[in-house]
């Protein structure tokens, strides 16, 4: 009699255990819980704020994955940085091994003039990721706290009778927060050219 075959993952081969880590990453959001998350965060905020507290959380729907896609396009511009890397220290690398070859032909200004110009395209768009990083920064930390600014005095503009008690001002921003984590991790949703 055989016995059954182990299946910690320790057994399995590291090329499937890459394989099913991928796949359930992929598939970690594709449950409805962010909505339904987000839906019961609306909801409170409209219970605690009324219609202040539904415009503000809706305009957050709509600010807070530009931050997230701000993100993504930062990591891609990373990537050209990268390669473009690679091929300056390529151009380097074949200058140095042939020194002798460039000095012998007179190509030092003509090869020097190649990385220069790889150099400065490199330098181009390190400063493209940096601007994109610095508006990515600024959509995701100011834009949510200019809408709950705009959330409260929304709700004192609607309402002005009932008075903002510290425990609903709490408890709103709990909520908004509840609410953006859930849309910022729905916004990371991986895409092809990350698996």
């Amino acid at each position: 009699m055989h016995a059954p075959a182990p299946t910690s993952a320790a057994c399995l081969p590291a090329c499937t255990c890459g394989i099913i880590a991928r796949d359930a990453d992929a598939c970690r959001w594709n449950v409805p819980a962010p909505v339904i998350t987000i839906g019961f965060a609306l909801y409170n905020l409209y219970r605690l704020l009324g219609a202040a507290g539904l415009i503000a959380a809706s305009a957050m729907l709509v600010f807070v994955p530009m931050a997230a896609l701000l993100t993504r396009y930062v990591t891609k511009l990373s990537r050209g940085i990268q390669s473009i890397r690679d091929e300056r220290g390529r151009l380097i690398d074949e200058a140095v091994t042939g020194i002798v070859t460039l000095k012998v032909y007179g190509w030092l200004d003509w090869f020097r003039s190649k990385i220069t110009a790889v150099r400065d395209t490199e330098t181009d768009a390190i400063r493209r990721k940096q601007v994109m990083g610095v508006m990515s920064d600024f959509c995701g930390f100011s834009i949510p706290l200019a809408i709950m600014a705009g959330m409260f005095a929304l709700n004192a503009w609607l309402n002005p009778n009932t008075p903002l008690t510290a425990a609903t001002a709490f408890s709103a921003i709990s909520w908004v927060r509840c609410r953006d984590a859930c849309s910022a991790a729905c916004a990371r949703q991986p895409d092809d050219g990350d698996a």
